[in-house]
This record gives structure tokens, sequence and C-alpha cells, in this order.
């Protein structure tokens, strides 16, 4: 199947971060195939789709009409009953200056292609705590007022404009864990390989910037494990990441997110030395930090499988201690897929199972031909993919300035 005009990207960013639904009717997993069908038509006007982000109760696209954006949100009939076309199990309305005939001809196709898509309806949402109210000694009143400003943008799900806050602050401030929710806010455009290219460019003509090599590392990292089809594409990715990686451990010497993803990098191309090296490294410098123990349980599980097992182990407790100070932070999910992957490795351990890539598998994606001369695909990540970075950056954004 192609798509019109430019490939779409879907980023389940409420899967793995459940408590952003504002809502009792939130969208449960394996809902993609449905999405797609849904927004897979020929657009009038010469409206082009462009991208399309599925939240924890809004399925938000991108439509470009000739000069104009119109934003077009897909949310349950009860929770937006004003809006200007319903379905049924929609409400369609938009933002921007839409032609006229876009939203008609968008609810008519939705109403054609609906019958396969389901509501989550939860009884109670979970409670987030108050964002922290005191300023950490690391930190200047004006960085800290920045720091709030970005965090609630992401509690907000407004992930590009909390990363522009979290990447003005880090050219001031690395100070606890800033460069953890650049991580946080950068992982869903990671998932369009048009941005990954732009990121790395904008590296490529600033050799001397380290947050830029910084980001573009992060990015060619995330789209190896996330937007490569074969072992082979996600080798390039993972070794075009390292030289940039490399260029932003000169700044940051002690930031453990830097040496998580040089760690990861090595270890998926064969490099077991290195990958050792930099994983210890990230652990030292990141010991409340969960992804820097699930890290390394990935570099040591063929070495040394009862470290391994015992890093999974300190991952599902500094996570589950996350969970309990902040209720609905951690997805359920995503925790129950780690305690499967503790007990396969256990039961290899114990020999009565073989072997199997956890960690990074080939994707289980929804694949669609991409237009001629584009190499980007459509991904569908996995529910949950995201909870490891918003888990981890979480932690160690705690790391300095907050008690335990």
């Amino acid at each position: 199947m192609r798509w019109t005009g430019m490939p779409l990207t879907v980023l389940l960013q409420c899967l793995a971060l459940p408590l952003l639904a504002a809502e009792n009717h939130v969208i449960p997993p394996g809902q993609e195939a449905v999405v797609q069908a849904m927004l897979a038509l020929p657009l009038p006007d010469a409206c082009v789709l462009k991208n399309v982000q599925i939240s924890a109760a809004v399925i938000h696209a991108e439509i470009q009409c000739g000069e104009a954006t119109a934003n077009v949100d897909l949310t349950h009939p009860l929770d937006t009953p004003q809006a200007p076309f319903h379905t049924e199990n929609f409400a369609v309305s938009a933002t921007g200056n839409p032609p006229a005939s876009l939203l008609p001809a968008l609810a008519a196709h939705i109403k054609s292609h609906e019958a396969d898509f389901h509501w989550q309806v939860i009884a109670e949402q979970p409670k987030r705590p108050p964002l922290r109210t005191e300023q950490p000694a690391d930190m200047t009143a004006s960085q800290w007022a920045a720091m709030q400003k970005g965090e609630a943008l992401y509690v907000a799900q407004k992930m590009p404009e909390a990363y522009e806050v979290f990447v003005n602050l880090a050219r001031e401030t690395t100070a606890t864990g800033v460069l953890g929710m650049v991580v946080a806010t950068l992982a869903p455009a990671a998932a369009s390989f048009d941005r990954v290219e732009e990121l790395r460019k904008q590296a490529d003509a600033a050799p001397d910037d380290p947050l830029k090599q910084f980001l573009a590392g992060v990015a060619l990292h995330y789209f190896g494990h996330r937007g490569a089809q074969t072992r082979e594409e996600k080798k390039q990715y993972y070794r075009a990441a390292i030289p940039y990686l490399e260029k932003a451990k000169k700044a940051f010497p002690k930031e453990a997110r830097v040496y998580i993803y040089l760690a990861v990098s090595h270890f998926r191309l064969g490099e077991q030395k290195q990958a050792e090296e930099a994983i210890e490294t990230a652990v030292q410098f990141g010991e409340r930090d969960a992804d820097a123990f699930y890290c390394h349980a990935e570099v040591f599980q063929r070495v040394d499988l009862p470290q391994a097992i015992n890093d999974v182990k300190k991952y599902l407790a500094l996570t589950e201690k996350v969970a309990k100070e902040t209720p609905g932070f951690v997805s359920a999910s995503k925790q129950r897929r780690v305690e499967e992957m503790l007990k396969h490795l256990e039961a290899f351990q114990a020999g009565t199972e073989k072997p199997e890539d956890l960690f990074d598998p080939l994707p289980e994606a929804v694949r669609h031909e991409a237009p001629s001369g584009n190499p980007l695909l459509t991904w569908l990540l996995p529910a949950g993919a995201l909870v490891l970075i918003g888990v981890g950056a979480w932690l160690w954004r705690r790391k300095r300035g907050t008690p335990t």
C-alpha cells in the first residue's frame, strides 16, 4: 500500500505513559493497524497527511493543505461533544485553517473503517503527585524555573515544546538530569528518518557543539533500535551513532546517558570490550538510573548471566520504587514485559529455554511502501517502548537535589 505524500509515523506515547491521559477513555494497545486504515485515504484539496501521534486519549493528525497546516484530533465522542463531526467511535475536530471539504471526507472514511476500533474505559485515572517544588542546589532560580516549565510540558504531552525547553536549558547546565529529559522528549521524534537526518546534519555543521553531537548520536541510536528492518541496517545506525557520542563524551564526561548509548551501540556491533567499559562507567555515574542497569543486563547477558539477572532485578526494584512514589508513571505492561524477560533469563540459566534476543529484536512492524526516493518507512513502536526512557529520566533527575 502506498501512502500519499509523506509517510506516516505513529508514536505510541500513551501506551508508555498512561498517567498522561486526561479522560476515562483511553486508547489501548493493538489499535495501530485500524488507525492506519482509517487515515489511509486520498485527501481532498491536495492535502497531505504528514504525521500521526497516538497519545493516551487522542489520535492527532498533522495535515498539510497547501501553505496551511491543519491539526486534526480524533477523540472519544463523549469527551468532545462540541466537535463539528462525529462518528460512532470518534469526535473529529481541527485547528488551523483546513479546507471545508477536509473534515467531512475524513469523517466519512473513518466511519467505514472504525468497526474494529475500541476504547478502553478506566474507572479512575491515576493521579500524579505535584511536580517537585524544591529547587536543587546545583541549579539557579532561572534554571529551576525552566526545569519546572519543561516538566509541566512533558506531563501535558507537549513533547516538541518540552524538548525545546530542555535543549535550551542544557545549553546552560546538565545538572539534575537535564540531558535525561532531553532524551525523554527527543525519543518520539527519533522515530522519524527526516528528523534523525536533520539532527545529523546539524551536528555535522557544528562539530564543536557537544549538545548537537549528543542529540545526533541519541537519535541515530534510537532509529537503529526502532526503525531498522534488518540486523545490518541496525548496525549501520549504531555504527553511525558512536562518533557523535564520543564527541559528546568529551564535554559531558560524567553524564551516564552518553555512556549508556555508547555501551549499547558497541554491544550491538559485537564490540564486547568497549561495551563493558562504557556500561560500567554509566552505572558509576547513574547509580539511580534504572536504564543503566537494564542496559548493563543487555551487555552482560552472554558473558555473565547471573549478573544480567541481578541487573534486571535492580531495574525492576528501581522502577517499582518510582511506581510507589509517583502512581501511574510506570507502565504496568512494561513492568510485566520486563518481568517476563527476567523469567526467560532465569529459565535459560536453568537450561529449560533457548536464548532469545529480548533487548533488540527485529521489529514486528507494519511496513508500508515509502514514496520513491524516500528511505523512511512506517514503524509502529511496541507498547511501552518509551517507558525505559521516561522512568530513567525521572530517576536521573531525582539523583541530585531531591531527597530519597
